[in-house]
């Protein structure tokens, strides 16, 4: 086989897609419903909640593998820092909804409150690390499988 023939049958590399939003939004969701259920804090509610965390993490997991293997999911240093940061500041924000102890009267719409802050939050960090990945992996020069070239 000559080298024409074999580029004449490669298959040209494409462009990396996005994850459709309903998937990061069942990941969202599963932790904003969790986190409301344990805002409301009876031990049912709790073990729940580790339920619904527990499913997210697998969710979330499943997402990741299929990531990895669909394209190169590598981040730069100061990508792997923006969404630390990110994470960590949505973790402050669940950590300060705990403290306050609303009215019994008010403890379900609080709770409420809480799940929907708690689930924007980690859709918006969803999108925003895909995105910044999506931005790297086009920017990184492409390396052939055939021999050690790297393609501009």
């Amino acid at each position: 086989m000559t080298d024409e023939q074999s580029d004449s049958t490669a298959v040209p590399m494409s462009a990396p897609e996005r994850q459709p939003a309903s998937a990061h939004l069942s990941v969202a969701g599963l932790v904003g419903a969790g986190f409301g259920l344990a805002l409301l804090g009876t031990p049912t509610m709790w073990l729940v909640a580790v339920v619904l965390l527990f499913a997210a993490v697998v969710v979330y997991a499943i997402l990741q593998f299929g990531l990895r293997r669909r394209r190169q999911h590598v981040l730069s240093q100061s990508a792997r820092t923006a969404h630390g940061v990110r994470v960590i500041v949505l973790f402050l924000v669940a950590f300060g909804i705990t403290r306050i102890t609303p009215p019994e009267s008010l403890r379900p719409w609080y709770a409420l409150a809480g799940a929907v802050i708690v689930a924007i939050g980690g859709y918006v960090i969803l999108r925003m690390e895909e995105t910044a990945t999506l931005r790297e992996i086009k920017a990184a020069p492409k390396v052939s499988d055939d021999d050690d070239r790297i393609e501009p």
